[in-house]
């Protein structure tokens, strides 16, 4: 899968403009984040004409092979939201490629969404 991956901005003490404008979700595959220590904090903007849901991937398997259910956010248009902490071992994939990112994904138009993702 060719997903959009969000680059991380390191906030300091002068800090950042809020404009989530920057990384648009890939079409047809969504969107992806690093993800190191759960210090990663996101910000997702719904720039279309109806509601997203946001669907992020959890691949943790628990003892018996139980499976955390993907927690999912709705954002009406033109709503805003600030997400984080996200426990690496719950969220992030395991293996492969992408090892370390965090995968999301929209049930609308993915161009409409955009995320901006912050550091410590």
């Amino acid at each position: 899968m060719a997903r959009a991956n969000v680059p991380f901005t390191q906030i300091d003490h002068l800090g950042d403009d809020i404009d989530v404008g920057e990384t648009a979700f890939d079409e047809p595959d969504g969107a992806m984040f690093t993800n190191v220590d759960a210090q990663t904090v996101l910000v997702l903007q719904n720039d279309g004409a109806g509601t997203h849901v946001i669907t992020f991937t959890t691949p943790f398997l628990a003892a018996g092979g139980l499976t955390v259910e993907n927690p999912t956010v709705t954002l009406l248009t033109g709503e805003k939201h600030i997400l984080g902490n996200f426990d690496p071992v719950v969220y992030n994939q395991p293996s492969g490629a992408d090892v370390g990112k965090i995968y999301m994904d929209s049930d609308g138009v993915q161009s409409e969404m955009k995320a901006k993702v912050y550091r410590p």
